[in-house]
């Protein structure tokens, strides 16, 4: 027989977030790792895009200009951001695959790799470097 599974999970020291993550200032490069692990950076698109953007002009306040809203601006912010941060691995929440392949071209071009996941309109992706 094979050896039994504890009942319980091990026990696990309490770790504050700050001592395992360093937050760093918005618009600020990631840390180069090297071999000592990799970075990851996260972005939610809020659904609209090149192709269907109804969804998310509810989200902006008054005082956000008209063309600050609209997806080629976002989709520029987006990419000077994430592009800037360097990350190995980007995950992004709230794509459209109707228009994934434009929306995040830039991506291929900075030579990641990605899957789009199929769990519902609100789709999900994982990008990852190449190199």
């Amino acid at each position: 027989r094979g050896a039994s599974l504890p009942l319980r999970a091990p026990h696990r020291r309490a770790v504050s977030p700050g001592s395992m993550m360093k937050v760093l200032p918005p618009a600020s490069p990631l840390p180069e790792l090297g071999g000592d692990g990799f970075s990851i950076a996260s972005w939610n698109v809020l659904l609209p895009n090149s192709v269907d953007g109804w969804w998310i002009y509810k989200y902006y306040r008054k005082h956000v200009p008209e063309e600050h809203r609209e997806w080629p601006y976002r989709r520029e912010l987006m990419r000077s951001i994430i592009l800037g941060a360097g990350a190995d691995i980007v995950c992004v929440q709230e794509a459209a695959a109707e228009s994934f392949e434009d929306d995040f071209k830039f991506m291929a071009d900075a030579g990641y790799e990605h899957v789009l996941h199929t769990k519902s309109r609100f789709r999900t992706a994982t990008f990852w470097k190449t190199s």
